[in-house]
């Protein structure tokens, strides 16, 4: 069988607070495959932004093995460590644009960080924004824009590196419910194209139609459902 893209094996990850240890992760083992829909779902404090942060190698884990499409990701220095996390489209609940900047300069800021020529990234910040619906908004700013509107910016800002991972962390949760639909069949159309999806949720609606659905509590992977649509 081939090698799944994520791998973890006895993943933990233990943070300080009020200056007593709090085990944040605990030994998790998870695969997820090329290609895979998966919702990750628990209570507030299960793990699940830890998990994806490490997923996202944004964070490492303290202990355990983490193999990024066959990388291990602990062996990684700070360089190639930001090379990895290019494959990388992250999606926020809270959208993190920048208030002063249009959308297509929003869009466009990952490339500038990648040393892409100023032309080029317009170019690809414009292509991604029209294919998200928001051609004719590529000036406007955050404030100038709805919920749903900056949540698709942030979908475009994520895909203008053509990334093959998509890491999704309540992307709908400031969104009413009809933007939320749009967002989230906007992000199952890109995963039908050949993206790997990961969405942590607490909506049972959105985890239910991914393709499978990791329960997490105090840290640990407690149940792994294939699903149905």
């Amino acid at each position: 069988m081939p090698e799944p893209l994520l791998a973890l094996r006895g993943v933990s990850k233990v943070y300080a607070r009020d200056g007593a240890p709090v085990r944040a992760l605990d030994g998790v083992d998870l695969d997820i495959a090329a290609g895979e829909y998966v919702a990750l779902t628990g209570a507030s404090g299960s793990g699940k932004s830890t998990l994806l942060h490490i997923l996202g190698c944004l964070d490492r884990p303290d202990q355990g093995s983490y193999r990024f499409a066959g990388t291990e990701i602990a062996s990684l220095r700070p360089d190639a460590l930001a090379r990895q996390r290019r494959a990388v489209g992250f999606v926020f609940q809270a959208f993190h644009l920048l208030p002063r900047l249009s959308a297509v300069d929003n869009v466009a800021l990952p490339l500038r960080y990648s040393g892409v020529a100023p032309a080029v990234r317009r170019a690809r910040a414009v292509e991604v924004l029209r294919r998200v619906g928001l051609g004719d908004r590529l000036e406007h700013r955050p404030g100038e824009l709805s919920g749903g509107q900056q949540q698709r910016v942030a979908v475009a800002r994520a895909l203008v590196g053509a990334p093959s991972l998509l890491l999704c962390d309540e992307p709908t949760g400031n969104l009413d419910s009809r933007s939320g639909v749009e967002v989230i069949e906007l992000l199952e159309e890109l995963w039908r194209e050949g993206c790997t999806l990961i969405v942590v949720t607490h909506d049972p609606g959105l985890a239910a139609r991914a393709r499978r659905r990791v329960s997490m509590r105090d840290g640990r992977v407690v149940g792994v459902a294939e699903q149905e649509r």
